[in-house]
């Protein structure tokens, strides 16, 4: 499948807009991150093909995203989600003065004091530490949230590349991912991320990072002319002994990529796979130039 990137408008169903404040637990979007504070989600925008789920002031989670259902659903039994959402409303109250409906409040820092991820869920709410409370609310409900990854080019939206042109794309995941990516073209496959030797690749979630960082150099457009397919896949770098299994006997080779791809497919480890199609040609011919011949 080849990705679009263009922005859409998501709307909440009747009776959501009455919920006075939703918190980003998890997130695909660039520019979105876990810990964002949300008034009003009617006017949030999404990434297309990338997905944001919330948590409400009332415990319940959204979901948003390419082809989301339009319903919010409780995350938990009565008791468990009036106690998550009663974290959220902490960080509401009180509301800062000039914030607006529809306005969004990014994460706190990391270095804030009581920010440590670690401490109780209860002990991060007080201390207004939003990134970190999102993290420990994923990580706990990572049953109700579907893993994603999103791909893109940030300046080359038609990925079309010429000759000599630097391929630059990033990768975001909703979650603590290890990361296998794998390009192909012409049938020739060939490792990109994490190149062969390397460690393994981890992803933090909600983080915008490059696809080819360090050890892995961007790569260039070159012949032969066609379309390149970037694969990757994403599993949960939660300390999974199936996942240290695979990554022992073919990490950074085809053969543990698609190890890793069969594990989550067949739900042996928590995962998702994207695929993006580069097409790769020469340059196009310099037009004449001003107060030239034509």
């Amino acid at each position: 499948m080849r990705r679009r990137f263009a922005f859409s408008m998501f709307r909440f169903p009747v009776g959501a807009q009455a919920l006075s404040g939703w918190l980003v637990i998890a997130s695909s979007s660039p520019g979105i991150p876990p810990g964002t504070l949300v008034e009003d989600p009617a006017r949030l925008t999404v990434e297309a093909g990338a997905s944001v789920t919330l948590m409400g002031e009332d415990g319940r989670l959204l979901t948003r995203g390419e082809a989301g259902a339009a319903a919010a659903s409780r995350a938990a039994g009565p008791r468990q989600w009036e106690r998550l959402g009663a974290l959220v409303r902490q960080l509401f109250a009180p509301a800062p003065a000039g914030l607006r409906t529809g306005a969004t409040r990014g994460a706190a820092p990391a270095s804030a004091a009581g920010c440590s991820e670690q401490a109780g869920l209860e002990r991060l709410a007080r201390a207004g530490c939003r990134e970190e409370l999102a993290a420990a609310l994923e990580r706990q409900l990572m049953s109700e949230v579907a893993p994603d990854l999103f791909l893109y080019a940030p300046n080359r939206p038609d990925l079309r590349y010429g000759y000599g042109e630097p391929i630059d794309l990033r990768i975001v995941a909703n979650f603590e991912a290890i990361l296998h990516c794998f390009g192909e073209q012409e049938g020739m496959v060939e490792p990109l991320v994490p190149r062969p030797g390397s460690e393994p690749r981890r992803l933090r979630a909600g983080r915008v990072e490059r696809l080819f960082a360090g050890r892995e150099a961007r790569p260039v457009a070159a012949p032969p002319p066609g379309v390149v397919v970037v694969r990757c896949v994403a599993v949960d770098a939660g300390g999974s002994e199936r996942v240290r299994e695979l990554l022992a006997r073919g990490g950074g080779s085809e053969a543990g990529f698609l190890a890793l791809r069969r594990a989550w497919r067949d739900g042996t480890v928590r995962g998702t796979e994207e695929t993006v199609e580069l097409e790769v040609g020469p340059l196009p011919a310099a037009g004449p130039q001003e107060g030239g011949e034509r």
